[in-house]
């Protein structure tokens, strides 16, 4: 095979969770190497084209080639950040958190629901306007500010109802997920303007600790 000449020798991946260094044995053959993953959620190929305009791209890799990956950015009409490749895996494991741990989150929602007696087809259809409620608050303001309900209310009370409620579900895995994301939620909490008795955040805390460990040992 006739290899292009060396100025013109950049090669792509548009891996998420792999470095530049994926793509070595070319780099062996004097290609500049970058990875160049669009950070959005393709769950179907047509969807997931009309997705790539616009996007954000996170570039890493060699300065030729991360060039050259600006340019397809800008032509795409997308914008573009960079992460050094150690840090390429943890910038992985935040949008998967972000777009898939929320559809795992979601179907668990829709889960509870189906023990209240609606159908699948239904609780997708009214937890859909709440899920976009909250990304329109995120987007217009800092997470903390964003988070509503029980834990931005410090609600001790409804916090034993949920858990109980669960418990009597039977549903272990809700419960850890409740517990942990509940964690995460009395320290945004705690960084809010609106400021409450550190006594009543400290036995929200232990009750989700106690919560967590029996479903884990349980």
């Amino acid at each position: 095979m006739r290899l292009p000449r060396r100025r013109q020798r950049i090669a792509l991946h548009a891996s998420g969770a792999l470095t530049s260094n994926a793509l070595a044995a070319l780099g062996e053959h004097g290609f500049s190497l970058a990875s160049l993953h669009p950070l959005v959620s393709v769950s179907d190929a047509a969807s997931g084209a009309r997705n790539l305009r616009g996007a954000f791209y996170c570039l890493e890799g060699e300065a030729r080639a991360l060039r050259q990956a600006r340019k397809l950015v800008r032509a795409l009409g997308g914008q573009s950040f960079s992460v050094a490749a150690r840090d390429k895996s943890l910038y992985h494991a935040a949008a998967v958190i972000t777009s898939g741990h929320t559809v795992a989150l979601f179907s668990l929602a829709t889960m509870l629901l189906a023990r209240c007696g609606l159908s699948d087809t239904r609780s997708r259809r009214v937890l859909l306007p709440l899920l976009a409620s909250t990304l329109a608050n995120l987007a217009a303001h800092a997470p903390e500010e964003a988070l509503t309900g029980t834990f931005a209310r410090a609600d001790l009370t409804t916090v034993r109802k949920h858990l109980a409620a669960l418990q009597t579900a039977g549903m272990r895995d809700a419960i850890s997920v409740y517990a942990l994301l509940g964690e995460r939620s009395l320290q945004l909490t705690a960084r809010r303007r609106d400021k409450f008795d550190q006594s009543i955040l400290d036995e929200i805390a232990r009750l989700l600790r106690r919560a967590l460990n029996s479903s884990l040992t349980g």
